[in-house]
């Protein structure tokens, strides 16, 4: 009985590598095409260059391209979307898509972008580079840590001694992780700091900066207990917040004005969402997993005024399998919870905190956009499966950016009508900012 089944698996095998082969010799060596785009402008990146085409300054700009790493080359977009890093082999190169102007940073070993940042108004960037870019498991190698004064082009090394690195959104600050416990780098100040001693034993788990960069959730484990301790960066006051919760903190939701933190604690099935005024530390019990349909509970995100937010909750990005887990729900500032969707994830809030934007795959694969006014919702049916569809809001609360099947499209949620921005006929769109 078992002979057929080796057999059959040992051809599978053999076709599946013959397949592999066919694709890596018949592919092109780099992804290529039109694979990101803007309104103001668009990047078309091919086998041996980039060129980026800004079309509101009626000019172009083309850059040898020497390194790439993943799908999309690797460049990492400023949040305002006017300055673009470019990974190469032995550095970064920052590019500002007004001037036209491009520098090259000093050499660094394995420049990978995927755990470096920008701060939030675009004018500071850090490159972590080394083995420690790559999330290596434990013993943490070094980290090669470059700040980039994207103004001046000026470079700063944070290397020595430091395991880790996360720079605040502000651009201020960055919190470092040493063999002896936290510190903080005041970039203003050229002051650095102990934030925390790390007791033998403990390791550090997570580090999330508050919106404003102002205030820091750190959780650490110590002991089989692990906890959720704040720090005040202006105070210098780090205090534990849940000595008096007994599940294990999971996820931490800051509040976009840095007054309370969403906490989802405790195991899969069994998770607990607290939430915690920082000032004070009082803890309000909000919701457990078993309890009023919820399931699997995923955090919150939070509506611009920090007054309600939206609960996610089941097999989040599973909605194309047809998870009836996978819901949302949204509680008022009065506590009142109202299931927005079945089959849902991907909740954004508009600008003016008015609609709730999610992807949902029942009946269809479409989008929907909740009204919490109203109470209504509208939807726009998409072509290709919801978990593919990239969508995101414009800053004017009225209008959502989607591409689908390789096309980008604006929909209006007012009139409930659907505009092409974008052909795109070279190949999936992974990176548009609109403003």
């Amino acid at each position: 009985m078992l002979r057929p089944i080796t057999v059959l698996l040992g051809v599978c095998l053999v076709a599946l590598t013959l397949a592999i082969i066919l694709t890596l010799r018949l592919a092109p060596a780099l992804n290529h095409g039109d694979l990101l785009a803007t309104v103001g402008w668009r990047v078309t990146m091919t086998d041996t260059t980039y060129r980026f085409t800004i079309t509101d300054l009626e000019r172009s700009l083309n850059l040898a391209r020497e390194y790439a790493i993943g799908s999309n080359g690797g460049l990492v977009f400023a949040p305002t979307g006017e300055r673009v890093m470019i990974p190469h082999g032995d550095g970064v190169s920052l590019l500002d898509l007004q001037s036209g102007l491009m520098s090259r940073t000093p050499p660094t070993s394995l420049p990978r972008l995927n755990n470096s940042m920008w701060a939030t108004d675009g004018q500071t960037f850090m490159l972590v580079a080394g083995e420690q870019a790559l999330s290596a498991t434990d013993p943490l190698p070094r980290a090669e840590i470059t700040l980039i004064d994207a103004e001046t082009g000026t470079t700063r090394n944070l290397s020595e001694g430091v395991l880790n690195a996360v720079l605040s959104p502000s651009g201020a600050y960055v919190l470092t992780t040493q063999d002896d416990g936290l510190y903080v780098v005041d970039l203003n100040t050229d002051e650095t700091w102990q934030a925390q001693a790390l007791p033998d034993g403990g390791r550090y788990l997570n580090f999330i900066w508050s919106v404003e960069g102002e205030r820091l959730a750190v959780v650490r484990s110590l002991n089989m207990e692990t906890d959720l301790f704040v720090l005040d960066v202006e105070s210098r006051e780090m205090r534990n917040l849940t000595a008096d919760i007994t599940e294990r903190p999971v996820i931490v939701n800051w509040s976009p004005n840095g007054e309370q933190i969403a906490l989802t604690a405790g195991l899969m099935s069994e998770r607990v969402l607290y939430m915690i005024d920082f000032e004070s530390g009082a803890t309000e019990h909000i919701a457990t997993a078993d309890q009023n349909g919820l399931d699997q509970l995923w955090g919150v995100i939070w509506r611009p005024d920090s007054q309600s937010y939206v609960i996610q909750t089941g097999a989040i990005g599973w909605v194309d399998t047809g998870q009836p887990t996978a819901r949302l729900y949204w509680r008022d500032s009065d506590g009142t919870l109202t299931q927005i969707t079945d089959y849902g994830d991907g909740a954004q809030w508009s600008a003016d905190g008015r609609y709730i934007l999610y992807r949902t795959s029942r009946p269809s694969p479409r989008l929907g956009v909740f009204d919490t006014r109203t109470g209504t919702a509208s939807h726009q049916q998409t072509r290709t499966g919801i978990g593919f569809i990239q969508p995101q809001w414009t800053s004017d609360s009225r209008h959502v950016i989607f591409n689908d099947l390789n096309r980008l499209y604006q929909w209006d949620i007012v009139t409930n009508t659907v505009t092409e921005i974008t052909p795109n006929p070279f190949g999936v769109i992974i990176y548009a900012l609109y403003e």
